[in-house]
């Protein structure tokens, strides 16, 4: 799976709320969901918590089409952008980014995941994105997809894709 961002790693969002890493809260205004086109930064972060082994961080994410209906197909990026409410009042907040999906297995390494979550950090003032880009055949994976972000075990925002 790679889950691509604006910042350094994946995220996801939806307009609920989250814990900062002080004692006050924050809510997460949804910009657009959807496929999108994205540039990669041209490098790779290792990641052993998500079936691909890495994830590629994007500096562009562009919406191509409002839909939660996504073909599976080399190339396509679905996921979704938000922004933090409240931002000059908040602080960097912790969370997890979550994928789930039907068993997908790296053919290289035989991994099988059906759940992938990684560390991520919202950051005030930025719009960020949570999207997962299907690169390889083994990715493609038909059936319901759910983006979620979480923290303390609660899922903050999520989203449904289904994949054809």
């Amino acid at each position: 799976m790679r889950i691509v961002n604006k910042t350094i790693w994946p995220i996801l969002f939806v307009g609920f709320s989250a814990s900062l890493y002080g004692n006050g809260t924050i809510e997460l205004e949804v910009l657009d969901a959807g496929i999108y086109e994205n540039e990669f930064n041209g490098y790779q972060l290792r990641d052993n918590n998500v079936v691909a082994g890495h994830t590629k961080p994007s500096h562009t994410m562009r919406l191509v089409n409002k839909t939660n209906i996504v073909k599976g197909e080399i190339g396509v990026a679905f996921g979704f952008r938000f922004k933090p409410k409240q931002s000059d009042q908040m602080s960097n907040t912790r969370v997890k980014f979550c994928g789930s999906h039907p068993p997908m297995k790296n053919k290289l390494t035989e991994v099988q995941l059906e759940t992938e979550c990684f560390d991520y950090i919202i950051k005030p003032n930025k719009i960020q994105w949570h999207t997962f880009v299907i690169e390889n055949d083994w990715e493609i994976v038909p059936g319901k997809w759910s983006l979620h972000i979480e923290q303390n075990n609660k899922i903050l925002a999520k989203r449904d894709f289904i994949i054809e």
